[in-house]
């Protein structure tokens, strides 16, 4: 810029206002500090000690094999109003203790959208990454994911790769802890898990600006009861009349729900009374051998039948959870990708390399966890 341009004062000002401008598109758009741990944590336990996990108390009876790692045998729990400790097993212990210390190694900055029953409720975000023109970008698609397990159990990072994925694709990825029956009573309680979902949805909206979104054009997705929520958490505008913005469609730009639970008895939540033709476009997928298929199959010709028309692809011979898993993970995200790039979402853009599935990434992390513990 030629140094004649700041001679008068009017054109200094619009000089200094220009550079700022510029130097704005090449600055990155950097996430908030992530929220602190305010409750003592699972990873820090240590032998002879207690924790509260959800409404459960647990304690470290003993490092009997001297591993400096929690097992099943060496643990106890007691639940609200009993007064007797009991042993755990494995399955209990997984569902306890393993997805409390996956979800504290998480390796993505988490924030607290909600605090309920005690409990502070998380969102952890992946960013695109530094070296993208997104993460120059102030106005970014989100994605926003469920987990499934029946409402009962699970962990955010089922969806680490997807997330991963799709911010290297450019959107910003918002990974929901919700309460679930087995940490936080009630064995399962879809109502609830919904009420977390919009809370969490309602929170990213809010603070769109901090994270470079764009709260128009948010994408939920979610498998089996996350698939649900992924439909519950966008369509559900009677659930809370009394909320400042009780209408959080217009916010969603699309649904991807894989092997949904499609019908619950609260219809304020349930999928197949909440759907209508002008909701955002919706993406289905489930397998042939899915338990819910036939369901699915009846959701899909009701959805047809009011004029909705759904994306639809039904991956001949496999089960429930399949996406998760393996090649599915490829080319479910690849579908997925094309569903959002139809849908104005995403721009059409290059091949991006995967990382591990579900099952690969759970070992590693816990494998960091044993690591971490070896020494004490």
């Amino acid at each position: 810029m030629n140094a004649q341009y700041f001679h008068t004062p009017g054109k200094f000002i619009t000089g200094i206002l220009t550079l700022a401008m510029v130097a704005s598109l090449h600055a990155r758009v950097e996430p908030p500090a992530p929220d602190p741990w305010r409750e003592p944590r699972m990873i820090d336990l240590r032998s002879g000690e207690e924790r509260t996990v959800g409404v459960k108390r647990l304690r470290w009876t003993a490092d009997a094999n001297h591993d400096g790692n929690l097992d099943a045998a060496e643990c106890e729990v007691r639940a609200p109003g009993e007064s007797a400790w009991k042993g755990m097993d494995p399955q209990s212990f997984d569902h306890l203790v393993k997805w409390s210390i996956l979800m504290e190694m998480d390796p993505a900055p988490s924030y607290v959208y909600a605090t309920e029953g005690g409990r502070s409720l998380r969102v952890f975000v992946d960013v695109p990454p530094a070296s993208s023109q997104a993460s120059r970008e102030e106005k970014r698609p989100a994605a926003v994911f469920f987990f499934g397990g029946s409402w009962s159990v699970g962990w955010q990072g089922e969806f680490l790769a997807y997330a991963e994925y799709l911010a290297k694709r450019g959107m910003v990825c918002f990974r929901v802890d919700y309460r679930v029956g087995f940490r936080d009573g009630n064995e399962s309680n879809e109502l609830r898990a919904t009420l977390d979902a919009r809370a969490a949805l309602r929170w990213i909206i809010s603070n769109a600006s901090r994270f470079g979104v764009d709260p128009e054009r948010l994408v939920t997705l979610g498998e089996s009861a996350g698939g649900h929520l992924a439909i519950a958490s966008a369509l559900a505008e009677k659930l809370e009349p009394s909320r400042d913005d009780p209408s959080l469609t217009r916010h969603v730009k699309a649904i991807v729900s894989a092997f949904p639970v499609s019908e619950t008895g609260d219809r304020r939540i349930s999928p197949w009374h909440l759907i209508s033709p002008d909701m955002p476009p919706l993406f289905l997928t489930w397998g042939t051998n899915d338990v819910f298929a036939e369901k699915l199959d009846k959701f899909v010709a009701h959805a047809r039948g009011i004029g909705l028309a759904p994306t639809i692809h039904i991956e001949p011979e496999a089960k429930h959870g399949f996406i998760l898993f393996g090649r599915y993970q490829s080319d479910s995200l690849a579908r997925i990708d094309a569903f959002l790039t139809d849908a104005r979402v995403l721009r059409a853009g290059e091949k991006i390399t995967l990382g591990p599935d579900f099952t690969v990434r759970q070992s590693q992390i816990l494998a960091a966890y044993r690591s971490r513990r070896s020494g004490f």
